[in-house]
């Protein structure tokens, strides 16, 4: 997931409005976990020195974390990380929506899913994921 992420309010026409968070997450740098992340309906974080995100409760803890597995990046790269981290342990909700950008599969297309799961640290995966449907 070592992507950017946005977060967009969508407008429902008619009655009131309707909030809605769309989330872009990159599948590798090279698109190296698109086909997982398309076979399987999952977002799948990189940075698998981190291990399991969820013992982390505060963005401090997940912080010093970062920085403690990566300690040769800079103090930016560190809070840019630990942004992209918190949003996918902390932030993404199931009804929510993840773009992401093909680089394998079909370039200069998007796959868009809807999230319908949260954050899961799978043992036996080297990446960390939440589940989302196509």
């Amino acid at each position: 997931m070592a992507g950017t992420w946005i977060s967009v309010g969508e407008v429902e026409l008619g009655r009131g409005v309707v909030m809605t968070n769309a989330w872009m997450v990159r599948a590798g740098r090279d698109g190296e976990r698109e086909a997982d992340a398309l076979e399987q309906s999952l977002v799948i974080g990189g940075w698998p020195e981190m291990g399991n995100l969820a013992q982390y409760t505060s963005r401090r803890e997940l912080q010093a974390a970062v920085r403690a597995a990566y300690p040769n990046r800079s103090r930016t790269v560190v809070a840019n990380w630990t942004g992209q981290l918190w949003r996918l342990i902390y932030a993404m909700e199931a009804g929510d929506l993840v773009v992401t950008p093909l680089k394998k599969a079909s370039p200069d297309h998007v796959a868009i899913g809807r999230v319908t799961g949260h954050y899961q640290y799978r043992r036996d995966a080297p990446q960390t994921v939440v589940t989302c449907d196509r």
